[in-house]
């Protein structure tokens, strides 16, 4: 096994020679060269490992006891190894070790071989690929005087892959190191042969107190026990597959794993592949060859790439279900990627990708051993609806039936915890939909969706009013950055269905909280208790359909103890997918709204329809381009392209008229107005768009914020309905009033600022009319109405920034 040949099971990790493979052959440093690559191996096959050697690590202590201490631990480590069944011979491993070769591959640049890794357990000296490593992440950690701080050793040995993380620890041995609180290079060195050699006989002495699991070995999880055994003290949450694939790498495919020498061979070889499996290495090249490279590269990290690129790369490999984790990960990273210009090789890039994995991984594990209460290892089938409902799948019990079946998993099945892994990514996989939910999803982004197959992220707001869920812009927003992490502005089908997923569990939780309040589950079910729990769902139904879901209620059982959970979300979800059905038959429009448009039609129509003359006298004040014959021409391809609008959307025929007709009916006049609405609708979501990503007020703070301008823009509505009778207007002057967005009074700013708690003195008003004027100046609409909420947004900000009116010491004061 210690041939290229020999690894012909691996052959699928590289197809392709990449250029950091022919930079690695080819680099020289003073203490080694590699040989190049031989023929045989220029197919892109793993490339065999050459014996680098040995450099010794100056020790840089600031004291003759210090640069001691590395020579009295590496006797005292010889000590250990003497005594301990791990080392049982001089050298690595031992000339009577009875363990089969480890394969001699490598994954990548920079990426260490199973032999090189054994080098922490065995030998006293650092190989010089190691220091490269070594250097990569000093780099990226080091500040402008090419220093790494003493806070930061943990994250840098992580990155290193050391399996024994210790704050404290790590303070020791760098205080040994050097007196002074950041290390150069040679301090860091000598830091890193220190705790390497804390780490080797910390580990050496718990094999030596190790013994394997009380399992028959007959049993076929017996070697994964095993493993896992050895690797849950250090933290580290492994796959099956992962697990078998490391053994194979270290030789161990056919040992029983029971011995210490036989573990230490296996955290080796976790090392030399990062913990992760073949296959999964061949997606991670993939990954890193996708993101766009920085400036050529001629040392042995190989290809690099733009540090901007590193969450493409990662989100690419692990999926849109990893965004939550790398958003953290990508945080606690900002600082040293933003100051460091230099990309990242591929030895990083992968160091970056074990922690997103172990992330994930250990998430789905601290759930599972919270379920797994008599602590044996295995949880019940019936335990995956609790499970996945803390990893974001609140399933109802229909989509967890069909889950279930489709994985073949059974109530009362025994899982462990590769077995539950399996069944979330196949959740995942499908968002936690049924088959019937994924096609009812995937028709109207279908219809939204433009040419190239994906959805512009501005017109997330108007599919999701289409398909029954309302939303505010920043709630809207808030689930676009969860879903479109890469920022492209647009979605595709899965990044869609995640947004979907997202929004019905905002729907479920405002279902769980009525469900409670209301006490569905022991309370008699009426159909007014139905309807009130429907409207406090949020969903504005009539009559008709609340007695419809009353109806399928009592056919699912009897209501007079109350109705089940999965009773209720499914009469609310019908409810909910009913509602938009009515809704576009009347174009979106409220009752209300609908109402006044129909008042102000029939004021001209006599027998139920207009002539085109009457149709653009009544829109001449609507804002429509109709007074010039372009305008009049695009007018009447849009009153066609509405008529067709409303059959599709389920109006009588006979409500309509035909293509062409000169008689105009009301409802293709009701879906041409929302056409043209739609565009203003759409300018006003922009410029909302716009001024939150400007202002650095967070989502909860921007809806208190509009919470407080809906309220007085309602006032000042009313006022101006007041004053003028809605009855009385023109369709025209009600097609424009209904494109209205919300708009307070310049004179009710000063009452709006007050009621937030600032203090405005009659000398600073002026200087707050003027700054409104300022921020109105570039606002396109009706000016002499007041002010809009974006910019309420940028004038809120700027009387922050500003304190104006010491604003920040009443909202300290309303916070305490």
């Amino acid at each position: 096994m210690g041939s290229t040949a020999d690894f012909r099971d691996f052959k699928k990790l590289r197809k392709q020679k990449s250029h950091s493979d022919v930079l690695l052959a080819q680099v020289a440093s003073q203490k080694m060269r590699l040989a190049p690559l031989r023929p045989e191996a220029s197919a892109g096959q793993p490339h065999p490992v050459e014996e680098p050697q040995r450099v010794k690590l100056p020790a840089a202590g600031p004291s003759e006891a210090a640069e001691k201490a590395p020579e009295a631990r590496r006797q005292e480590s010889r000590e250990v190894f003497k005594k301990s069944a791990a080392a049982v011979a001089v050298g690595k491993e031992g000339s009577n070790c009875d363990l089969p070769e480890p394969i001699k591959w490598r994954a990548g640049a920079l990426m260490p071989s199973v032999d090189d890794c054994l080098d922490r357990f065995y030998n006293d000296l650092v190989p010089a690929e190691d220091v490269t490593r070594m250097r990569v992440m000093f780099s990226r950690f080091s500040n402008s005087n090419f220093e790494v701080s003493k806070e930061d050793l943990p994250e840098i040995l992580s990155r290193l892959c050391f399996f024994l993380l210790s704050a404290e620890k790590c303070q020791q041995l760098a205080k040994e190191a050097t007196s002074f609180e950041a290390l150069d290079f040679n301090d860091f060195q000598d830091f890193y042969e220190r705790y390497a050699l804390y780490e080797r006989n910390t580990i050496q002495a718990r094999l030596k107190r190790w013994r394997p699991n009380p399992y028959s070995k007959q049993d076929a999880d017996f070697h994964l026990q095993n493993l896992r055994s050895l690797l849950r003290p250090f933290g580290v949450v492994c796959t099956a597959p992962t697990m078998e694939d490391i053994r194979e790498i270290a030789g161990l495919k056919n040992h029983s794993c029971d011995t210490a020498m036989a573990m230490v061979r296996f955290l080796a070889a976790y090392r030399s592949c990062e913990g992760f499996t073949v296959a999964e290495l061949q997606r991670l090249t993939e990954a890193f060859q996708h993101c766009d490279s920085d400036v050529m590269n001629l040392g042995p990290e190989g290809r690099l790439i733009r540090s901007s690129e590193l969450s493409t790369g990662l989100l690419l490999f692990g999926g849109l279900y990893c965004t939550d984790h790398l958003t953290a990960l990508m945080g606690k990273m900002a600082k040293q990627l933003e100051e460091k210009t230099h990309g990242i090789c591929f030895f990083e890039f992968v160091t970056h990708a074990r922690q997103l994995r172990q992330m994930q991984l250990k998430e789905v594990s601290e759930h599972f051993n919270t379920l797994d209460t008599d602590k044996d290892g295995y949880i019940r089938g019936s335990d995956l609806q609790a499970l996945c409902s803390n990893l974001g799948f609140s399933l109802v019990t229909p989509e967890l039936r069909e889950l279930q079946g489709n994985t073949g998993v059974t109530p009362e099945q025994r899982m462990s915890l590769d077995r539950v892994l399996d069944f979330v990514d196949y959740v995942r996989e499908r968002n936690g939909f049924t088959v019937s939910e994924r096609e009812e999803f995937l028709k109207p982004f279908a219809h939204f969706c433009d040419d190239s197959g994906e959805l512009p992220t501005l017109q997330v707001k108007e599919l999701l009013e289409w398909m029954g869920f309302k939303n505010r812009v920043e709630e809207v927003r808030k689930m676009v950055q969860q879903v479109d992490f890469n920022e492209n502005g647009t979605m595709d089908r899965s990044e869609y269905l995640r947004l979907m997923r997202l929004q019905k569990e905002v729907k479920l939780s405002v279902y769980q909280r009525v469900y409670q309040q209301l006490q569905l589950g022991k309370a008699a079910l009426t159909q007014r208790l139905l309807g009130k729990a429907l409207q406090d769902a949020g969903l504005d139904v009539v009559q008709r359909l609340v007695e419809e879901s009353f109806k399928k209620c009592q056919e699912d059982g009897d209501c007079s103890a109350g109705i089940s959970w999965d009773t209720w979300v499914y009469a609310a979800e019908h409810t909910r997918k009913m509602i938009p059905v009515e809704k576009r038959k009347q174009a979106t429009f409220s009752d209300a709204e609908l109402e006044q448009l129909r008042c102000a039609f029939s004021v001209q129509s006599s027998h139920g329809y207009v002539s085109k003359g009457q149709l653009l006298w009544m829109l001449s004040d609507s804002g429509m381009p109709v007074n010039k014959a372009s305008g009049r021409r695009e007018l009447y391809l849009n009153l066609d392209r509405a008529r067709r609008q409303a059959l599709e959307a389920g109006v009588p025929a006979e409500e309509v008229g035909r293509p062409g007709s000169p008689h105009i009916r009301f409802f293709p006049v009701v879906h041409l107005a929302r056409s043209f609405l739609k565009i203003s609708d759409q300018k006003t979501y922009e410029r909302e768009e716009a001024a939150m990503r400007a202002v650095r007020f967070s989502s909860v703070e921007v809806q208190e914020l509009r919470s407080l301008f809906e309220r007085e823009a309602h006032e000042c509505e009313e006022e101006q309905d007041e004053a003028e009778d809605p009855g009385r207007r023109s369709l025209g002057s009600v097609i424009r009033h209904l494109g209205q967005e919300p708009r307070v009074a310049m004179n009710r700013v000063i009452l709006m600022t007050a009621r937030i708690g600032a203090r405005i003195k009659i000398s600073q008003k002026e200087e707050l009319y003027f700054k409104i004027r300022e921020i109105c100046a570039q606002d396109p609409g009706d000016v002499q109405r007041g002010i809009d909420f974006p910019c309420f947004l940028q004038l809120m900000q700027w009387m922050v920034d500003s304190n104006f009116g010491d604003i920040n010491s009443a909202a300290a004061r309303a916070i305490s």
